[in-house]
């Protein structure tokens, strides 16, 4: 791993030559040194993939945790739903915040900063001493969790183009083990010690990756997108000597767009008054950056896509959980505790192992396909799977077989948008990006009980998945309005670059439209003379009849 010729390792330092025979080298020539699947990759892709553990440990909890205090304090309906929607909240509001710190003010800041909200109101949760105090604690929790999509950026920016698609959706492996690891769990925990030891233990890992964080290198992107060159130098050089290789010979090559950072024997009060003022500059454009001429379009697409694919996964998830749909038996209090029956933790644990075919399938659909096409193969599969659902005729084991098709199709097409989403944007506006399609995607979670769970029980009993159909159908067709295709392509670091890409692309696009008019005339000058011939002959022949 990370190994290679000698003439591979000396390509990206030869591709760096420029001005005057100055040897100079880009990221993307030092990352590749480490080859696609370095030590480092494998590192990075092991400390995103706990942080996507976590997420999903905290989100899956929701499952559990509504009934579980039901028992204890008591409350309604509403009042257990309102502790998912809470979390919900809170993660709209942490997605685009989280974004913006970590364009701003760096990866590493933002990522501390929302795995110790995530960490801190996790355990404070399990000492609630009431329902009004654990629905503020579960609120900042769900203001955390979105920081998982940074350490998602950070390993986009640390893989070469070349293994980008198969790290950034092999990452959605974790996930999966966190849903079926919190399904165990509350098999083992939940009946018999309650729910706050549970809370407890989903809340540990949060705090491993915070004795993590410091073995790992800031974004060298984001160093150089902030003009912090020497900084990203030894960034690189954490990265390849883990990867046992060396830096190439030369400098790294500056970006056209940065920003110095404050001067020599300045105070370290004006220091960080420069860097709140830098990094608030810098977070409005971010921001401002997605309503541009090159990502508007592009920013509305995906915002549509992220809703349906979370309305679509997270309805599914709440489906096959839902007793009454399924037939199964009935959950109940004993004594302030809830008791979970085993056929529910069976169809949870049947439904999550979907997701691990459903991910070997997006990693096989990204090498081979071309990112459009992976996504809306699997989103045009939903209909169809769902389809015999609605007759009303199949028993529960054909039901459960048609969730696990659709879980299957919804996961895989999911994955592969996470790997989509963050390669469309520059280095600077990447994070608050994924931060705001997150945010997004957790309202479709917050209305998806209305369609999985409401509908049904006020009469109509197959408009989940009829809504569910079309809402899929849709983002299958919606992915196609995005206008380039990166599969294997290289990431822009500032807005410069793809407007550059931008401008080059329009131009290919109006050559070949110039190309096919031409080809089109041609043609038609040869088919009207051809035709003319024909018709004199024609009448030459009735003539001479």
């Amino acid at each position: 791993m990370g190994g290679g010729s000698k003439s591979d390792e000396e390509a990206p330092i030869a591709r760096g030559l420029s001005d005057g025979g100055a040897s100079v080298y880009t990221v993307d020539d030092a990352i590749d040194l480490c080859g696609g699947f370095g030590r480092f990759q494998w590192f990075i892709l092991g400390f995103a993939g706990l942080s996507w553990m976590c997420d999903a440990l905290e989100v899956m909890l929701l499952s559990f945790l509504g009934p579980a205090v039901e028992c204890e304090w008591h409350v309604g309906p509403a009042r257990m739903g309102a502790l998912t929607s809470v979390v919900f909240a809170g993660m709209c509001i942490g997605g685009p915040l989280w974004g913006a710190i970590s364009d701003g003010w760096g990866r590493r800041t933002s990522f501390a900063m929302s795995v110790a909200c995530t960490t801190l109101f996790g355990f404070l949760s399990a000492a609630a001493r009431s329902y009004e105090s654990l629905l503020a604690f579960r609120f900042f929790v769900g203001l955390g969790i979105p920081g998982a999509c940074v350490s998602f950026g950070l390993l986009m920016e640390f893989v070469p183009a070349s293994s980008r698609g198969f790290f950034l959706i092999a990452i959605e492996g974790f996930w999966t083990i966190g849903t079926i690891v919190q399904a165990g769990l509350a098999y083992a925990l939940l009946n018999d010690h309650g729910w706050r030891v549970l809370v407890v233990v989903s809340a540990i890992p949060l705090a491993a990756q915070l004795l993590l964080l410091p073995f790992v290198p800031e974004s060298p992107r984001y160093l150089l997108v902030k003009g912090r060159t020497d900084d990203a130098e030894r960034a690189l050089s954490r990265v390849l000597r883990l990867c046992r290789k060396n830096l190439p010979e030369g400098r790294l090559q500056a970006l056209k767009e940065k920003r110095a950072g404050p001067g020599e024997g300045v105070s370290v009060w004006r220091r960080l008054g420069n860097a709140l003022s830098n990094g608030a500059r810098d977070i409005g454009a971010s921001v401002s950056a997605l309503a541009t001429p090159e990502l508007r379009g592009v920013t509305a697409a995906l915002l549509f896509i992220w809703f349906v694919a979370a309305f679509v996964y997270y309805g599914l998830v709440q489906l096959v959980a839902n007793v009454d749909f399924l037939g199964g038996s009935k959950k109940e209090c004993v004594g302030d505790r809830m008791h979970f029956p085993r056929e529910d933790l069976l169809a949870i644990l049947v439904t999550a192992a979907a997701e691990f075919p459903g991910l070997l399938l997006s990693l096989l659909m990204a090498h081979f396909l071309s990112r459009k096409l992976a996504f809306s193969i699997p989103m045009a599969c939903i209909p169809v799977v769902l389809i015999p659902l609605m007759t009303g005729r199949l028993g529960r084991a054909g039901m459960i077989a048609c969730l696990w098709l659709s879980r299957f199709f919804i996961y895989s097409a999911y994955n592969l948008l996470w790997a989509i989403t963050p390669e469309l944007f520059p280095t600077q506006s990447r994070s608050v990006a994924l931060g705001i399609t997150n945010a997004i995607s957790r309202l479709g979670g917050l209305v998806s009980p209305y369609a999985a769970i409401v509908a049904p029980r006020k009469g109509w009993p197959h408009a989940a998945e009829l809504i569910f159909a079309v809402f899929a159908l849709a983002a299958a067709g919606a992915i196609y309005i995005i206008p380039r295709d990166t599969a294997g392509q290289r990431v822009q670091d500032t807005m410069e670059e793809l407007r550059e890409l931008s401008a080059t692309e329009r131009a290919l696009r109006s050559s070949s439209t110039a190309t096919r008019r031409r080809s089109s005339r041609t043609a038609g000058a040869a088919g009207g003379g051809g035709a003319a011939e024909r018709d004199g002959a024609a009448g030459g022949a009735a003539k001479v009849v």
